[in-house]
């Protein structure tokens, strides 16, 4: 039997009469854990939402899009068209919402955040679904697939099945702010190319020698830019021990947040076992990326380099 269609539009009018009803007092507010992982269920569980954008005529414009699963930060992938309306509006104006309603709860969940269109390989074929392969040339491989990363900035939720209700007097949802809760933290991956120019190698003492190296570097994925920076390096007269250290200071994007921020490494190679450590340097980021700490990971395989960077980022408020 269908849900008339005042449910959708009316669900937290209703949900605030049945909660001032059936109980005499409003619970404790919720821990904000237990309110993302009851939103995230929602929204894996109502899997299509509403995509809602601002038009070229200035009024809103709202389709139903199949989004991906939310990850760890709640962060929301959709696969599109660049030709779309929706890729056109976001790249005008970011600020978007997703609505989810789940019938049998019943309830709802609404992601307000910011929009960014990634035409990035790696993501594009790690947020693929092959029901899809009819609507895209070469799957998502072709240059008619795109993805929408939507970043939350804020989250509602009413649900019965997780008893998250209103409040019955001001008839408001559950909410979490994301960007008053202090810190976003999250998983950015991708490659790199670097390359390194000797800079002049100091005197060999009893099988040591110390040398420094300019390092230039190119970040691909959800970090996207360049950096620069200065490596010292010492070897020993034992084979596959060394050690070096380094400063570079990286530029650009990381996932659609534009600024610098300063890596530190440390590394140590005792006879063949590697050891590194790189790290954020405190208080180094700048623009959008103030406020910014982790650590990042190096692999070398084939030849080729791949980074793994887990972050923090204090948001500003």
């Amino acid at each position: 039997m269908a849900v008339p269609t005042f449910v959708f539009l009316m669900l937290t009018l209703t949900s605030s009469a049945v909660a001032a009803a059936g109980q005499a007092a409003q619970p404790a507010a919720p821990q904000r854990a237990v309110v993302v992982q009851a939103a995230r269920e929602l929204m894996t569980k109502a899997r299509y939402c509403a995509l809602v954008t601002l038009g070229d005529d200035g009024h809103l414009q709202a389709r139903v899009v199949d989004a991906f699963a939310p990850d760890a930060d709640m962060t929301v992938w959709i696969g599109t068209n660049p030709v779309t309306r929706k890729v056109r509006e976001i790249t005008k104006d970011p600020r978007v919402t997703l609505y989810y309603f789940d019938q049998a709860g019943p309830g709802y969940v609404t992601l307000l955040g910011n929009a960014q269109v990634v035409d990035d390989a790696a993501q594009k074929s790690a947020h693929w679904k092959e029901d899809w392969a009819g609507f895209y040339s070469d799957k998502n491989r072709g240059s008619d697939y795109v993805l929408i990363r939507v970043r939350p900035s804020r989250l509602e939720i009413v649900s019965y099945s997780h008893k998250l209700l209103n409040d019955p007097k001001t008839w408001r949802p559950i909410t979490v702010d994301f960007q008053k809760e202090g810190a976003l933290t999250a998983h950015a991956t991708g490659t790199f190319e670097v390359k390194l120019t000797p800079q002049g190698t100091g005197e060999s003492v009893d099988g040591t020698a110390l040398a420094r190296m300019s390092i230039d570097k190119t970040f691909r994925g959800d970090l996207e830019g360049t950096s620069k920076g200065e490596m010292l390096t010492a070897g020993t007269a034992v084979k596959d021990s060394a050690g070096y250290v380094a400063i570079e200071r990286v530029s650009g994007t990381l996932d659609g947040r534009k600024g610098t921020f300063i890596l530190q490494h440390t590394g140590t190679m005792t006879r063949g076992a590697p050891q590194l450590t790189i790290t954020v340097v405190p208080d180094s980021g700048t623009g959008e990326l103030t406020g910014l700490s982790g650590r990042m990971a190096i692999t070398i395989a084939d030849g080729k380099h791949s980074y793994e960077f887990e972050y923090t980022l204090t948001e500003k408020r």
